[in-house]
């Protein structure tokens, strides 16, 4: 994931012209892939 957010220098990336658009992109990331992980633990549980 990480390569990817460096690696994104293609015309259309959102929030590129925030200046915080980068870290709201990797919260977004991180809060999904947190939600995912979780959902899939509790599914293991059962």
């Amino acid at each position: 994931m990480v390569a990817g957010f460096f690696g994104m220098n293609v015309g259309g990336v959102p929030f590129a012209e925030n200046k915080a658009g980068f870290f709201i992109v990797v919260t977004v990331v991180l809060t999904l892939t947190a939600a995912i992980g979780w959902w899939i633990l509790r599914q293991k549980q059962r």
